[in-house]
């Protein structure tokens, strides 16, 4: 595989359906067995509360984004976070394997 690409994301629209009725826990299994099978990194986007998190975690997705952790960040306020928590910058350094150039991607508020 490429080391062009490697995460997948599953979009919000499936996460958030997972706290009603978790009609979509199939295929967010799906996915995560996916990226799992390929060797990839999974991130769920749109994480907005703990039922949903914790539902993730139970079908092994380690990684996720959105309102439950924060709100959209400058890359200024993003570097305080990370500098405040340890374990994120350790988290970090394993995902890229600590290659000179990695960088953390601040994303812009929609």
């Amino acid at each position: 595989m490429s080391d062009a690409i490697n995460t997948l994301k599953i979009d919000r629209s499936f996460v958030n359906r997972i706290g009603a009725n978790g009609e979509n826990i199939g295929i967010v299994q799906a996915i995560v067995t996916l990226a799992d099978n390929l060797g990839m990194d999974v991130v769920a986007e749109g994480v907005e509360t703990a039922h949903q998190l914790a539902q993730l975690r139970a079908l092994g997705c380690e990684s996720g984004q959105g309102y439950f952790f924060s709100k959209p960040l400058d890359s200024e306020s993003a570097s305080e976070i990370i500098a405040a928590h340890p374990h994120w910058r350790s988290r970090l350094r394993r995902r890229t394997g600590g290659a000179p150039g990695s960088r953390l991607y601040v994303q812009k508020g929609e």
